[in-house]
């Protein structure tokens, strides 16, 4: 078990992994999301189904026969993957799904696909890299834990987990899953609902920088 309650120092490469947005609009904003990865924008109720994503790629994710309509978010249609979870309300233009979904899920699976591709050699390429996410339960994290030890030996990857309880202030908890993080902290919008609490997000972040440019990842 790290000894160290929150993440701490210089890392290589830090991304988001669910279970929404939120943790995608965080990064952009302190200037420590490097790339787009292929979890920022999906919104992902199962941690099971992400390592399934890392161990195995995406090609499972959105196939026509799993696609779930649920109707409209903004200016893009609101779709789920029944078969992983996924859910998807930002890469679907609705001008784009006049005769349907599928055409636009396609394109949007190509770009999915880069992204993945992307972030895994991010990851390989790197010494050290954080990981984070909105919700986790005990047995998924350690699950994931065994898949990105699997995937990536010679990196050093730790994941940090928000979970959201509402009237509780910030407390740290430990699970005993070496490199990783528990965060459980009522994270109730202070401004934008989408981005969560200013103070949950300022603690979980304040140590956390990336290293030198000339070596950050591209």
């Amino acid at each position: 078990m790290s000894k160290i309650s929150l993440p701490f120092g210089e890392y290589d490469f830090v991304a988001s992994i669910g279970r929404k947005c939120q943790p995608a609009g965080r990064l952009k904003r302190t200037g420590l999301r490097t790339i787009s990865g292929p979890f920022d924008w999906f919104a992902s109720q199962r941690l099971p189904q992400v390592g399934r994503i890392i161990n195995r790629g995406p090609q499972e994710m959105f196939l026509k026969e799993n696609l779930q309509v649920n109707g409209t978010f903004k200016d893009c249609m609101d779709v789920t993957d029944t078969l992983t979870g996924f859910r998807t309300i930002h890469d679907l233009k609705i001008e784009d799904c006049q005769d349907g979904v599928e055409d636009a899920v396609a394109a949007m699976m190509v770009k999915i696909t880069e992204r993945y591709h992307r972030f895994m050699t991010a990851i390989r390429n790197s010494e050290r890299v954080l990981l984070i996410r909105i919700g986790a339960e005990e047995p998924g994290l350690r699950g994931l834990m065994k898949v990105l030890k699997k995937q990536f030996p010679n990196t050093k990857v730790e994941v940090l987990v928000i979970k959201e309880e509402p009237g509780l202030p910030p407390m740290i908890e430990s699970w005993d899953i070496p490199n990783t993080y528990i965060l459980r902290a009522d994270n109730t919008p202070s401004g934008e609902e989408w981005l969560g609490s200013d103070e949950v997000w300022d603690l979980a972040l304040k140590d956390v920088s990336l290293r030198q440019p000339e070596k950050q990842i591209a």
